[in-house]
């Protein structure tokens, strides 16, 4: 059975968590998707892959918390990843752990199509700078749809809350019309340092070498800011 980094796993995982639920709403929402090399997490709103450094036939899905927790409570520097019946199982030197592992996969990552190019960020650190500080803006209110959004245009993204907080960052984004996505759904992608931007009906995707995530867009129309920004 090959050796893996534990460090490097737990790190595949931190990279897929944004798309993770701790409320099972969707079937296996709650957990990390192993398939050919792969790592998937899906809540709906945001689905994350990245390379997870396990065998290929390694597949399956396991509950997200069980497993950050064998891995944080590990020493090892390397460690064994296995599948024996329907147990997930790492081993270290001296510790061996198993959790359930669900066999079939039925978390809808599948509906999350892939766009058929991408358009390259001249500035990826200025991007992300401008994710960080137009979703700080934004509402925190679900019920207040558009406030809550980030409104991406193909030459600035801006938030506002409607109350204390607005911000307009002038930057190329890289879409190829306006559209809206939730500030939390999208906050998660400047710390992942993406390089590349694509776009399909219903997403948004961003992807460096390590890491793909897919945040859903709608096309409704935001609110009209422009006298807000005369005013600064």
């Amino acid at each position: 059975m090959p050796k893996i980094v534990r460090t490097e796993l737990i790190q595949a995982l931190a990279r897929v968590e944004p798309g993770r639920s701790t409320k099972s709403f969707i079937e296996q929402s709650a957990c990390y998707v192993f398939f050919d090399g792969w790592v998937a997490t899906f809540n709906d709103e945001v689905c994350c892959r990245s390379k997870s450094g396990l065998p290929k036939d390694i597949n399956g899905a396991v509950h997200g918390k069980p497993l950050k927790d064998v891995l944080d409570n590990m020493s090892d520097d390397e460690i064994s990843v296995d599948v024996v019946g329907n147990e997930f199982q790492v081993s270290g030197s001296r510790k061996k752990s198993g959790i359930r592992l669900q066999a079939e996969i039925v978390l809808p990552i599948d509906t999350v199509d892939s766009p058929e190019e991408w358009t390259t960020f001249d500035n990826p650190d200025e991007f992300a700078e401008a994710v960080k500080q137009v979703c700080q803006a934004a509402g925190t209110d679900d019920e207040e749809f558009v406030a809550a959004c980030v409104h991406l245009t193909p030459d600035y993204m801006e938030a506002s809350d409607r109350k204390s907080s607005a911000m307009r960052y002038d930057t190329p984004v890289g879409v190829s019309r306006k559209c809206l996505v939730r500030a939390k759904s999208l906050v998660h992608v400047g710390p992942l340092g993406v390089t590349k931007m694509g776009e399909t009906e219903s997403w948004l995707h961003f992807r460096n070498k390590l890491v793909c995530i897919s945040v859903r867009r709608q096309l409704d129309d935001y609110m009209d800011t422009g006298a807000l920004w005369q005013t600064k």
